[in-house]
């Protein structure tokens, strides 16, 4: 990689053979170019791969490194688990920051995470209960 990296940020070559016709040389301002644009690529390649953060890909597992810190659940926007599958062999937690819509891998064998889904599925579960007690038609009519 590092030669391939020398090679093409090497202008030598371009400029060694005066022979050549003007026409099939490369000038300084497009070599300039290509090397902006081939940085802009490799910068979108690396940036997924920071670590703690999902990669954009389906391909593999979304996280390269996951936090057993618990974020606070009045920030929390969304909650994401993702289960074992084909392309990746362990379960995936992604917690999503509601002001920044920053994405954080959380650690599925942490204590305090499972604690923390525990938490977020018994709401859920007692909030639709709560509905379907209101809307269900053999519920209980309140006498006021």
């Amino acid at each position: 990689m590092h030669m391939v990296l020398q090679k093409f940020f090497s202008l030598s070559e371009y400029t060694e053979n005066k022979e050549e016709h003007p026409s099939n040389l490369i000038t300084m301002k497009q070599s300039t170019i290509l090397r902006t644009i081939f940085l802009l690529c490799w910068i979108l390649i690396i940036l997924p791969r920071v670590q703690g953060s999902p990669l954009l890909r389906n391909i593999r597992c979304r996280c390269i490194k996951s936090y057993d810190a618990v974020p606070n659940v009045k920030v929390l926007q969304k909650l994401e688990v993702i289960p074992q599958s084909s392309s990746c062999s362990h379960t995936e937690i992604i917690a999503t920051i509601k002001r920044t819509q920053e994405q954080r891998c959380l650690n599925p064998d942490s204590k305090q995470i499972q604690n923390l889904i525990k938490l977020i599925n018994n709401k859920r579960s007692t909030e639709t209960s709560k509905i379907r007690s209101r809307n269900h038609p053999t519920a209980p009519k309140r006498m006021d």
